[in-house]
């Protein structure tokens, strides 16, 4: 039984779930800081929200959070400012509590460039995913022109497929990015399950990644890291109008840290290959210039995996993946499905992975056409069948 001043349960479960953090969550953020009763009975109720070892009463010793002062880890120092950073025992990245005004109440994801969490915006009372980058690559040039470019990137894109950009901060240092929270999960996870995807899903999410690019492509924005790990699927909300097939609503494309103006000048060193090796265009690894074309090749990678339920090129190094983007023809689609895909969806994966530019479809939105013209004539098929 909670004692009277304390707030309800799935308030307090709100503030780390949900799509929308409940009215005056900051508040509710500072009570929890300070409130052991209120942190057992978080602990207590069913496991549905990942809470941070800050706010529970007891945490085993492989997962508590300690100060870098204690012995975190030292990539990440702690700071005297607007960040108050903790790191999991366990060798984890650090959980900052605070990046500038925005209160922390979960890890998204972590790499090498730093640490994404989710995040309270106590101005507009929403989530937010906040992007941070690690204290190391803070002290390079370079990484902080990719950190801004990928913030500019996406600003310049009218499209619901894209992740937008609230803004750029910076703390002790440390810059930041502030972008949509979408909840959801991203299509490498779904991809996990194996097998095909539904033909209908498949179409979707191709679909709308295309639309996505097209967008991005029509102001010169060229992505050059497209993959499943860059495509959210975010979920379906309560009373949407438009679910898909799937159970979620719509896609959105992430990720434009290694963007670059179609045609406009390369940043990276010389002889340092951009990319995921695995949705590398063939360009891209030679080094020849690189245009919209090359979203389209990994796009067609992508595409290849949601119908056939695998990647077209299998290695086990990177060479092996180089090697094969740049001399091996992929299997038709046809060929890997039982019952076969559609013939113009099969010529379509094809044409996106021819190795010359000049070869493939030639622009996303002629990608977009394509797979609406096909989809179209599927469907009505369907109708005369039933």
């Amino acid at each position: 039984m909670a004692p009277p001043s304390c707030p309800p349960l799935d308030q307090l479960q709100l503030v780390f779930d949900g799509a929308r953090p409940p009215h005056g969550s900051t508040d509710l953020l500072r009570h929890l800081e300070d409130c052991e009763d209120c942190q057992v009975r978080l602990a207590a109720a069913p496991p549905r929200v990942e809470v941070l070892p800050a706010f529970r009463p007891e945490v085993e010793e492989e997962t508590r959070l300690v100060s870098p002062a204690e012995g975190g880890d030292t990539a990440w120092p702690r700071a005297t400012g607007e960040f108050t950073d903790f790191t999991l025992a366990s060798g984890g990245p650090p959980v900052p509590r605070r990046v500038g005004p925005y209160e922390v109440v979960g890890v998204l994801g972590h790499g090498a460039m730093g640490i994404v969490v989710k995040a309270i915006d106590p101005v507009l009372n929403r989530f937010v995913a906040v992007k941070i980058l690690t204290p190391t690559l803070a002290e390079n040039d370079d990484a902080r022109r990719r950190f801004v470019r990928e913030a500019q990137a996406p600003a310049r894109i009218a499209s619901d497929h894209v992740v937008p950009v609230y803004g750029l901060g910076e703390a002790d240092d440390r810059p930041y990015l502030v972008m949509q929270y979408v909840r959801g999960q991203d299509l490498a996870r779904r991809l996990k399950r194996g097998g095909p995807m539904p033909l209908d899903e498949a179409l979707r999410i191709g679909r709308e990644v295309a639309a996505g690019l097209a967008a991005a492509h029509a102001v010169g924005v060229v992505h050059r890291d497209v993959k499943p790990g860059n495509v959210l699927l975010e979920e379906l909300e309560a009373g949407a109008v438009n679910p898909g097939p799937g159970g979620w609503e719509r896609v959105r494309i992430t990720d434009f840290g290694l963007a670059r103006e179609d045609g406009g000048p390369v940043i990276t060193r010389h002889g340092v290959v951009v990319g995921t090796p695995k949705y590398m265009s063939p360009e891209q690894i030679t080094g020849a210039p690189v245009d919209h074309r090359t979203d389209l090749y990994s796009f067609g990678l992508l595409l290849y995996q949601l119908v056939v339920g695998r990647a077209p090129f299998h290695a086990t190094s990177l060479v092996g993946f180089l090697d094969q983007h740049l001399y091996a023809q992929p299997t038709p689609p046809s060929e890997c499905v039982p019952g076969g895909v559609p013939d113009w969806l099969d010529q379509l994966i094809i044409r996106l992975l021819r190795k010359q530019p000049a070869d493939r479809v030639q622009t996303a939105a002629e990608v977009v056409r394509e797979l609406d013209e096909g989809t179209a004539r599927l469907n009505l098929l369907a109708d005369r069948m039933v």
